[in-house]
């Protein structure tokens, strides 16, 4: 984790000020730092408000970490969600188990490709926040995860920067459906064994037909594209 400042000075007297805080893209908002001219003080509030007749100077310190791609395992292992931001809160829940490590080396396997549980998952979904993210590879992202049968929120899946989608569904065995029409393979060069052993999945919705026959070069009695 990383952090930066963005100080912001105030004198005056019998004046209420409010700091607006703008979003950034890469980063997360922590809380402000500021003296009040008594003590230091901390607030999470994206805003600070400096009370009517203060008097005095206050220095006021924005703190950001970098925002992280990461997974959470959630509901008895069997829902799967995809996050990009602060893993801080989602991490101190103990019902929760979190991976930052979702194999963005071009071979590099995701973290949880070893876990035992991965057979439990039903649910994957892609939440709105990891849709700034730009992952390398999704190399065995759902690697024989036989019990899967919903992928939501694929929309939230920016494929742009993706090279490698080998073993991406291999040994899917619960999907009968995908919509990958949102997916950009632009800068794919490996989609081998992408839909292997999906035995049970009979239809990919594509409406890119450029895309469709892309995919269609997988290892795997290719289902049907539409």
């Amino acid at each position: 984790q990383t952090s930066n400042t963005n100080p912001t000075r105030w004198n005056g007297t019998g004046a209420t000020i409010i700091y607006p805080l703008a979003d950034r893209a890469d980063q997360v908002f922590v809380r402000w730092e500021y003296y009040t001219g008594e003590a230091d003080r901390t607030t999470t509030a994206k805003t600070v408000t400096i009370p009517a007749n203060s008097v005095g100077h206050r220095a006021f310190t924005a703190k950001w970490i970098d925002k992280v791609p990461y997974v959470v395992f959630s509901d008895g292992f069997t829902k799967m969600t995809f996050k990009y931001g602060d893993k801080t809160e989602d991490a101190a829940d103990p019902t929760k188990s979190v991976v930052t490590n979702i194999g963005n080396g071009s071979t590099q396997t995701p973290g949880w490709i070893n876990y035992s549980d991965i057979k439990k998952v039903t649910t994957v979904v892609f939440d709105e926040s990891f849709a700034t993210a730009t992952p390398k590879s999704c190399y065995a992202w759902f690697y024989l995860f036989k019990a899967l049968t919903s992928v939501e929120g694929l929309e939230n899946l920016n494929t742009g920067a993706v090279t490698n989608m080998n073993s991406m569904f291999y040994g899917c065995e619960g999907l009968t459906t995908l919509d990958v029409n949102n997916f950009d393979v632009s800068k794919v060069t490996n989609t081998t064994s992408m839909f292997r052993s999906c035995t049970n999945l009979t239809t990919i919705y594509c409406d890119n037909i450029i895309e469709a026959a892309f995919f269609m070069q997988t290892e795997y009695q290719c289902p049907v594209f539409v």
